[in-house]
């Protein structure tokens, strides 16, 4: 973006002053004019102008990198919520939000590639027993 802005700045500036200064410096050759002056003020006119502009790009330019900071550490905050909804605090392991999207995810798999898949669902007797006393 900067090098843009650059680009584009230096095109605004560079174009006018070659129309400008040879306009400028012909005339005054042929009135017999000292062409030193001519020059020198719009060479000054030009660094002003290109001294503003770059402050003047300068204050848009640090809002929007602020902007764009602030854009990109609401993306991770994001991400690490998501990521953390997904998983038991205890376990570390995928929770149902986790199963289900997974599953929807299977599911669509399957559909797009014309396969099928099975689901397999294990009920052990008693094992909340051996999870409460060995613990999770």
């Amino acid at each position: 973006m900067r090098v843009r802005l650059f680009l584009a700045l230096l095109t605004m500036f560079a174009i006018p002053l070659a129309i400008a200064i040879p306009v400028v410096y012909g005339t005054a050759l042929q009135r017999g004019d000292v062409v030193l002056m001519p020059t020198i003020g719009i060479a000054g006119l030009a660094m002003f102008l290109g001294l503003l502009t770059t402050w003047l790009a300068r204050r848009i330019l640090e809002p929007a990198r602020r902007l764009e900071n602030a854009r990109l550490r609401l993306a991770d905050a994001y991400v690490n919520a998501r990521a953390l909804s997904l998983r038991d605090g205890l376990t570390g392991l995928g929770n149902h939000r986790a199963f289900q999207e997974e599953l929807g995810r299977q599911c669509d798999l399957a559909r797009r590639h014309n396969v099928s898949f099975a689901l397999v669902l294990i009920d052990l007797d008693g094992f909340k027993s051996v999870n409460d006393s060995g613990g999770h």
